[in-house]
């Protein structure tokens, strides 16, 4: 009696919790069916989706959460498309023959996911302003928190064992297990896994300060001045300027060129084209020489749809020497105007 009992609560504490890859490819398998309904979707409504910039992502955020909640939500469902594959299934803890979720509850699970994964916490407010120099620190905040949920949900999925229950589980208190399973108990968190992520995130953080602060480049000043030349054209939304060397092997020995790309997402549909992209290249040029001292110059223009479960884009980019790039915009390429 006394093994039956051991054997019972070994079960119930989450022995037959499914496993981690089990689990990862169903999830990745939703991914693969949610991203191409969101591809078909930008395809169709392209202008319309990129409008609106990454306020799309909430479109997407809407599509995955009732995609989980009625698949996973109500009564004797309890399987995504995924899970159906794989033979697992999503159960409330604790509880003896019904063990469905209510949609409720199947929303809020996904949620906890899709914060961090399709609304990527606060960016997708595609306000211009966000996004010009000087507001680095509210997207690093973002990302940070965005970090922090990532690391934990992956964390605890990998490492808490037996049961394997991440944060969207813990919070629903739910747990993913094979589809023949009847009876679950949650099991505690072991605290060693809160110390293990709070440790991982905080190296993080401080690495990533530390990059920032010690190897900021030398041309800083230029490339946020070409940064803010570009944002100041009107539709465009987003600017992103970096700087890069790129060495070649060739039987007549190694080359190196230098380039600075000009990336930008843009609203206008007009800047997607060679008069826009030369428009841009007017104002990168004017804001600093540091592009004429370059061997390459890319200057790109991008209509984005963003739907957080798919991405669809529309581009047009020229990459030429700064003496081409004279030649195409018809002046001198270097601000002061003497070339």
């Amino acid at each position: 009696m006394e093994n039956t009992n051991e054997s019972y609560m070994n079960q119930a504490s989450g022995q037959r919790a499914a496993g981690f890859w089990r689990r990862a490819i169903a999830f990745w398998l939703d991914c693969l069916f949610l991203g191409l309904i969101g591809i078909i979707l930008a395809n169709v409504f392209f202008d319309a989706l990129s409008e609106i910039g990454g306020w799309g992502r909430i479109i997407g955020f809407a599509i995955g959460s009732a995609y989980f909640a009625l698949l996973e939500g109500g009564p004797g469902k309890n399987q995504s498309l995924g899970k159906r594959v794989m033979k697992i299934k999503v159960v409330r803890c604790g509880h003896q023959g019904n063990l469905s979720l209510s949609v409720g509850r199947a929303w809020c699970r996904c949620a906890v996911i899709a914060v961090p994964l399709v609304l990527n916490g606060m960016s997708f407010i595609d306000l211009p302003s966000l996004h010009a120099p000087g507001k680095e620190a509210i997207f690093w905040t973002n990302n940070t928190f965005d970090l922090i949920l990532e690391i934990a949900l992956a964390y605890l999925l990998i490492f808490n064992l037996p049961t394997r229950q991440s944060l969207h589980d813990l919070f629903t208190l739910t747990m993913v297990v094979p589809q023949s399973e009847q009876r679950l108990e949650m099991a505690s968190v072991a605290r060693k896994h809160w110390f293990y992520i709070g440790a991982i995130n905080m190296l993080m953080i401080v690495g990533s300060v530390g990059v920032s602060h010690f190897f900021k480049p030398s041309q800083l000043a230029d490339l946020t001045a070409i940064q803010r030349a570009t944002m100041a054209i009107d539709g465009v939304v987003q600017s992103s300027v970096i700087t890069g060397n790129t060495r070649t092997d060739s039987k007549y020995g190694q080359s190196d060129q230098t380039w600075i790309a000009v990336d930008t997402t843009v609203r206008n549909a007009a800047i997607v084209s060679d008069k826009g992209v030369q428009n841009l290249a007017q104002a990168a040029f004017s804001a600093s020489g540091l592009l004429t001292l370059q061997d390459l110059v890319r200057i790109a223009a991008r209509q984005d749809v963003t739907l957080g479960i798919a991405s669809w884009s529309r581009g047009y980019t020229l990459t030429l020497s700064p003496k081409q790039w004279a030649s195409k915009i018809g002046r001198s390429t270097h601000p002061d105007g003497h070339g």
